[in-house]
Parts: C-alpha cells; sequence; structure tokens
C-alpha cells in the first residue's frame, strides 16, 4: 500500500484524541465503533487535558497552569508573569473562586502542596521566599500523560482543600518500548514586545509596589525525553527527565537566568494477583535575581543585592494493589522533601531617606539574607475498592479507606539579618524604624488523620453517590466532617442524557505555614526612632542602639482559629445531540472562614468568606466532519462567574489572595457607598465571562494538524485602596478604608499550532509551530498599587504574541 494513502497507528492516535475518541467507521477506515456500556455513577466529571492535547495545542511554557490557562472554569494568575517573559515557573491556579493556597496538587494520586510557603508567591522579604508555591512540584507537562482537574462534586477520598484538585499523571511504560524525545525554544527577537505600565521601565526594574521585574529579552531551550518498556514478563521501567534553561540579559549588563530539571522514574511489577508501583520524582527551578538601585535613573542594579532563589523537590511513592475475588486493596506510602531556599550576598537592608529643602531622595542598599526552610511529608494511605455487588436490580460498588499524614517544616537562617530605614530629615539624622530577626533554626510539625467511606450506586436511571470523610487536624485542633453526595438521572440508559446534582462540604488541610509564624515571632523584635549611641550609623548592634520603643512580636496560636470549609451545590445537564455532546454546569460555591494575619500583633483572622456562582456550557463535535480532504471538530466552551466576598484589594499585585495580607474590617467605602467587605464584587483570578472555541483539522495522509484556539475574557473589575475616611456606623463614628473600582479592558486572543509528521519518515518525526496570540492583542487585565490622586496604578497587560519551534523524535 503507498504510505501517503496509509492512515499510521499515530494518526489514528490523533485522530482519537483530538476528537473525543469517537471516530466513525465509514469516516476513517478499519476504525472500530465505541461500544455503549453501562457506566456506574460518579462523583463528577473531570476536566480532562490528555497526552495528544498536551503536544498539539499552542501553548507558551510546558507547565500546568499553561495547559490550564484556557479553561473557563479554571482561574490562573498570569498578569504579574507577562512581564516576566524569560521565567519557566508555573502560575498559581484557583478552582471554584478559592485562594490558589486552596488548590489540592496530585501526583499520580498522591498529594505534593507546599504547605509551607503558600503566602509567599509575590513577595520578597526576610521572612519570606519567593521562590514558594503551593505546587511542590514544578511538573513539565512534557512528561505526563494527563492532567486531570476536579473543582465540583469531588469524591470523600479526596480532602484538604476547597477549591479543587490538580492531578498530574507522569507517563507511565508501555508493553512496546518507547523513546520519546522533544525539544522546543523561544526567542525573544521572534515574539512582540511586552506592554507594561507607565510606572515600570523600560530597562530592568522593579515596579513602585515592588512586586516583579520585567524581562525584555530572554531565550528558552527545553529538552525533554521519555524511555519506557518492558524490561521482562512481569516488570515494565520509564523514565522521564527533562531540562529547561531560560537566558535573560538585561539592559544594564545583569543576567538573571532560570533552569528548570525534571526526573520521573516509573516500574512496574506484576505477578498474578500482586501489583506494585515505585514512583521516583524530582524537580527543580533556580532563578537569580537582584534589586535595581532606585536612586539611579539608568536602572543600575543595586550592589550587594544579587541572590539566588531555588525551590526544589525530592520524592518517591511505593504503592501496592492486590487483587481479591470481591474487589482491590490498595496500599501506598509516599514520602516528600521540599526546599525552597535564597542565597544572598548580603544580611541587612537598609532604606535611606533623606528629606531638605531640595526635596525628597531616597536608594536602598542590600538584600533580604540567606533563608532556607524545608518540609519533610510523609503519607501513607489504604483503601478497599469493592467490585459492584448486585442486589437484585440495584448495583453497589462500596469502597472505604484510611489516610494518614505527618509534615514537618523547619526554617534555617544562618546569620542575624537587619531591616532599617535610615532617615536624614533637615540634618537630624534616626533609625526610624528597624527589624531585627535574629539567626534561628525553628521547626513546626502537622499530623492529619482521615477516614473515608462512600458507595455508589444504580437502580435503573438513578445513580446516587453517598460519602463522608472524617479527618482531625493537629495545627487546629480539631475534628471535621465532610458530606459528599451526588445523585444523576438518566433519561435514555445510555449516559447520553444525564441530569446530575450535588451537595458536597470541602474542608481545608493543615496549614503547615501558620504553625511556622507562631515560632517564627519568638526571633523578630520591631524598634522605632533610635540613634546610634557611638555616632556609628554602620554599627547596628542592639548595644549601640538607642530606641525610644522594642516590640517583640506575640506569638501565634493556629489551634484558635476554626477550620477553613467551603460548602457547595451543584447541578448539569450532559446531553448528546445528533453529533454534539452538549454540558451544562452549574456550582454554587461559598467559601468560609478564610485565614489572614497581622504581623504587628500575631493576630489571626477568620473571616475571610466569598461566594462564587459558576454557570458553564461546552459542547464538542463527537466525530470529525470531513472537510478540505481532512477531518475538522470543534469545540466551544464558555463560563460565567458571579462572586462577591473576598478579592484583590491590597496595594500589590495580589495582595488579597496573600494568606499575610488583606483587609478583615467588615464595612469598606467603594466608590463612595458604604458597604460590607463580604458583599462586594470581586473578581479574583477568575474573569466575569470566560470562553474557548476551538477549531481543529487533520489532514491524515500528510500528517498535518492544525489547532485554532480563539479566547475572550471579559474585562475583570478591579479595586485599588485610595486611603481612609471617617464615616457613621449605626451611630459610631468609625474609619473605615475607601476603595475605587475600574472596569478594566476585554481581551480576544488567538493561539495557533501547527504539527507536521511526515508519513515518509513512519512517524517518526514531527515538526512543530506554535504562536500564541497571533494577532499580539494586549489589553490590561490587572492592576496593583495605590491610586490616591497622584498617582495612579500599575498595569499589568497580558503576554503579547509568542512563536515556538518544537521537534519530536520517537522510534
Amino acid at each position: 500500500m503507498d504510505c501517503h494513502n496509509k492512515i499510521t497507528p499515530l494518526s489514528l492516535g490523533i485522530i482519537s484524541a483530538l476528537y473525543g475518541g469517537y471516530v466513525a467507521a465509514d469516516q476513517v477506515p478499519n476504525t472500530p465503533q465505541n461500544s455503549d456500556h453501562e457506566v456506574i455513577t460518579v462523583t463528577g466529571t473531570a476536566l480532562t487535558v490528555d497526552r495528544l492535547d498536551l503536544e498539539q495545542s499552542a501553548k507558551d511554557n510546558p507547565t500546568l497552569s499553561e495547559a490550564l490557562k484556557h479553561e473557563p472554569r479554571v482561574g490562573i494568575n498570569d498578569a504579574q508573569n507577562a512581564m516576566q517573559g524569560g521565567d519557566l515557573k508555573p502560575e498559581e491556579i484557583s478552582l471554584s473562586g478559592a485562594r490558589p493556597h486552596q488548590t489540592k496538587y496530585t501526583i499520580n494520586g498522591v498529594g505534593v502542596n507546599n504547605t509551607t510557603t503558600f503566602a509567599d508567591g509575590n513577595s520578597n522579604t526576610a521572612n519570606d521566599l519567593s521562590s514558594g508555591h503551593t505546587a511542590g512540584y514544578f511538573v513539565d507537562t512534557n512528561l505526563i500523560d494527563s492532567v486531570d482537574v476536579l473543582d465540583h462534586n469531588i469524591g470523600a477520598e479526596y480532602g484538604g482543600f476547597t477549591g479543587g484538585v490538580i492531578d498530574a499523571h507522569i507517563r507511565k511504560p508501555t508493553d512496546e518500548f518507547v523513546i520519546d524525545y522533544n525539544y522546543r525554544m523561544n526567542d525573544s527577537d521572534w515574539n512582540a514586545s511586552q506592554k507594561v505600565g507607565d510606572n515600570f521601565q523600560d530597562g530592568y526594574g522593579t515596579p513602585i509596589d515592588g512586586s516583579g521585574e520585567y524581562q525584555p529579552n530572554y531565550q528558552k531551550r527545553m529538552h525533554s525525553l521519555h524511555m519506557g518498556g518492558a524490561i521482562s514478563d512481569t516488570q515494565k521501567l520509564a523514565i522521564n527527565v527533562s531540562k529547561q534553561v531560560s537566558e535573560i540579559p538585561l539592559a544594564n549588563d545583569k543576567d538573571v537566568d532560570q533552569s528548570m530539571d525534571n526526573l520521573f522514574i516509573t516500574h512496574i511489577w506484576e505477578s498474578g494477583s500482586w501489583l506494585t508501583t515505585t514512583d521516583l520524582r524530582y524537580a527543580g527551578h533556580t532563578s537569580h535575581n537582584f534589586l535595581n538601585d532606585t536612586n539611579s535613573p539608568d536602572g543600575a542594579f543595586q550592589q550587594g543585592s544579587e541572590t539566588v532563589n531555588s525551590h526544589t523537590g525530592l520524592g518517591g511513592t511505593f504503592k501496592v494493589d492486590y487483587t481479591m475475588a470481591n474487589g482491590h486493596w490498595s496500599n501506598s506510602f509516599s514520602y516528600d522533601h521540599l526546599i525552597d531556599e535564597r542565597e544572598a550576598d548580603t544580611d541587612y537592608f537598609a532604606v535611606f531617606m533623606t528629606i531638605d529643602a531640595n526635596g525628597i531622595h531616597s536608594y536602598n542598599q542590600g538584600s533580604y539574607g540567606n533563608l532556607k526552610q524545608t518540609q519533610d511529608s510523609y503519607q501513607y494511605k489504604s483503601a478497599f475498592y469493592f467490585d459492584p455487588i448486585f442486589t437484585g436490580a440495584i448495583e453497589i460498588q462500596p469502597s472505604f479507606g484510611v489516610e494518614l499524614s505527618h509534615q514537618q517544616a523547619s526554617v534555617d537562617r544562618p546569620d542575624e539579618h537587619v531591616a532599617y530605614q535610615y532617615l536624614d530629615m533637615f540634618g537630624n539624622a534616626s533609625i526610624s524604624s528597624l527589624t531585627r530577626y535574629n539567626a534561628a533554626n525553628y521547626s513546626a510539625d502537622a499530623q492529619q488523620y482521615g477516614l473515608f467511606a462512600d458507595s455508589k450506586m444504580q437502580w435503573d436511571r438513578l445513580g446516587v453517590y453517598m460519602g463522608g470523610r472524617i479527618d482531625h487536624m493537629s495545627v487546629f485542633d480539631s475534628t471535621v466532617f465532610s458530606p459528599r453526595f451526588t445523585a444523576s438521572w438518566d433519561f435514555d440508559l445510555a449516559s447520553t442524557n444525564r441530569v446530575t446534582l450535588g451537595a458536597n462540604r470541602y474542608y481545608s488541610g493543615n496549614l503547615l505555614g501558620w504553625a511556622l509564624k507562631a515560632e517564627q515571632g519568638k526571633y523578630t523584635s520591631t524598634s522605632r526612632t533610635c540613634t546610634a549611641i557611638d555616632g556609628d550609623w554602620s554599627n547596628l548592634d542592639q548595644s549601640n542602639l538607642d530606641c525610644a520603643s522594642t516590640t517583640d512580636p506575640s506569638s501565634l496560636v493556629l489551634s484558635d482559629a476554626d477550620v477553613p470549609y467551603a460548602d457547595e451545590l451543584s447541578a448539569s445537564w450532559a446531553i448528546d445531540i445528533n453529533n454534539f455532546a452538549l454540558n451544562t454546569t452549574y456550582i454554587y460555591r461559598m467559601q468560609r472562614d478564610g485565614i489572614t494575619y497581622t504581623d504587628d500583633d500575631a493576630t489571626l483572622h477568620n473571616n475571610i468568606q466569598s461566594e462564587n456562582q459558576i454557570v458553564s456550557f461546552d459542547v464538542a463535535t463527537k466525530r470529525p466532519y470531513q472537510l478540505a480532504g481532512g477531518y475538522f471538530s470543534a469545540n466551544w466552551k464558555i463560563a460565567y462567574n458571579y462572586r462577591r466576598g473576598h478579592g484583590d484589594l491590597g496595594i500589590t499585585y495580589d495582595q488579597g489572595n496573600d494568606l499575610g495580607s488583606g483587609y478583615q474590617d467588615e464595612w469598606v467605602m467603594l466608590d463612595g457607598e458604604l458597604v460590607r467587605y463580604s458583599e462586594m464584587d470581586v473578581s479574583g483570578y477568575q474573569s466575569p465571562l470566560k470562553s474557548t472555541l476551538d477549531l481543529n483539522m487533520f489532514w491524515a495522509n500528510a500528517g498535518v494538524v492544525l489547532n485554532n484556539r480563539v479566547n475572550y475574557q471579559q474585562g475583570k473589575k478591579a479595586t485599588s485602596y485610595t486611603g481612609v475616611t471617617s464615616v457613621d456606623i449605626e451611630g459610631n463614628n468609625e474609619t473605615v478604608k475607601t476603595l475605587e473600582s475600574t472596569k478594566l479592558d476585554e481581551l480576544i486572543t488567538w493561539d495557533m499550532a501547527v504539527n507536521w509528521t511526515p508519513p515518509q519518515l513512519d512517524d517518526h518525526l514531527i515538526l512543530g509551530l506554535s504562536v500564541t496570540n497571533v494577532l499580539n492583542t494586549q489589553k490590561v487585565t490587572s492592576i496593583s498599587g495605590a491610586q490616591a490622586g497622584i498617582s495612579v496604578p500599575n498595569e499589568h497587560y497580558n503576554s503579547g504574541r509568542q512563536v515556538w519551534l518544537n521537534v519530536n523524535l520517537r522510534n
């Protein structure tokens, strides 16, 4: 047969993956029809991005956040990173309106959250690490088979979140030996210039709110390799490894290069009724940073401010499954060691300010000092999953299990660090404020013990899921119960016309970072209005400073707080009409008892809350249509998000989503109107209206796949802090914060990817070109900074056009 007319196995795989796995026999030769079968009710429909979509669709960095960026029900915090074009680090992800630290990350079903630095992703102070991220591992999506997102009707087996679950499935070995090498690259010279707000410098610079850097020049090179297959009749082995490098030269002859490494090893052994899976994992990210000299007009770097920030995860899971006559028993033990570290040039940070007849002059010196934070996590899970049991016309499938976890975190500050402000006001000098961070090594631990049980039941057209889990959390010294319930009705007994209703509660896991803050306060002190006894202002020894006041922070007791939780009501309708699969989903999510922290008096605030109503609709072709000698398919998704309550209200970018920041006030003055804080119209990470339209073509004989994705997001309602005012509230004169809101621009972008698999090379080579934001549409998608008359907010634009080249070699 002529190879040009042959549809290869890879071609069939591409058709199946891109077009929903429903390829009709009369359209593609030698392809069997999918058979219908009864499916017992599941807890919810996971949003899944599979292997072929990860390979074929247009995206920038191969991160989980980029893979999910345009999913209408998923919120991505990407406005800040648009300026940082050379970054390799993933963005934070919000599900169902929850703050991002309430997203649970799992790898092959095992929780891998970084619970010690969850509040520090956009901060860089003496106590915080800019490398911190909710995800313990920065996963290269070239090394995964798929990623699932659970954002509603989540089963009782999952706990430790109030948002949802993101589960990455690492590429496993198959029966056949596979080698798959991928190379991607991107260069700023190929891309459109990134727009930045007026308050950002043209070269490298720190915005006035201190939230990030602008990187106009960079080159990224990314290698990934998957090798796997059977090594004996009973064993399989897979090795997944990747190396990413981003070279970022800056305008002042300084570099802030980044690197990312991944290594995943999976070994599977099967003998009779026994199956063991051993997973080893490693991921490391390193970035070079420094501060700019605010007193220099040319953006020169600040001497002594260079730092190296790193985030590393190292761990593994050993899983044993035993199949019995009535079900299977699964046991897994996992261990993860997470490290966040900063290596700095100096152990002080100073702001020098002079006020004289010529005005105000200021400049900075120093850095934030060396700091290392580690987290060790031990987890054990044992569960038994029964096979379906038939009682008359009722089918029942119960399961139950136990989940135990122990986490220990430690902080090591090898040297004392001092942060101070030196003020010279018309010749009168003093240190107006000074915070001393003592050299210390302290730790905290947390345990969580969970029991879960559930049952799936099917009776004729009615399906019911009932479950619940009990968790005891040592950090909160509290035991909580999470009920889970879902019911569905099949109108045609073929799962093509189904209505589903759900009612669920989810509780946060142990927030180990708070336990660390309780210890942290013991090693800090704040002094006001200090003078040097010997007249030497560089001598910051405590014995040489005469201060008007010195305050030692109070200790934090997290057990005084309630466990944050979320209640959920949901409804969905899935129906197939001719060649189209339609799905409508409604989610009502109420976040309660969210926590923030006040540093001055170590006070916990347990009253952050929000309410989200999400309505989404998607429609997809089940089978591709023959068009222009190829196969055409389409998929449209749209979601409306109506949110009230907690939002991004701080003076710095995303401060309102930081656990250590945000307002706890009951009342605020918004646009001249007194409103309750919990009733404000806010957007969080999510746009009110978000939509994605995929239009795909595949020419099997030529081996060409063309993906087009049109994205729309309505402009968010952003809010800026402008000051305070006095108002009368129920007869009392009270001071409240004043806020001003603005409607940001709507945004329409177009992403395109072309991938060619030359048939003459027997599917061993794939050449790809992808372009994100083809038309280079750049709008303001977020703001930050004060808006107090003379100052305007910093404007954060979305990423401009980026061009990527891709080469795949496989056996």
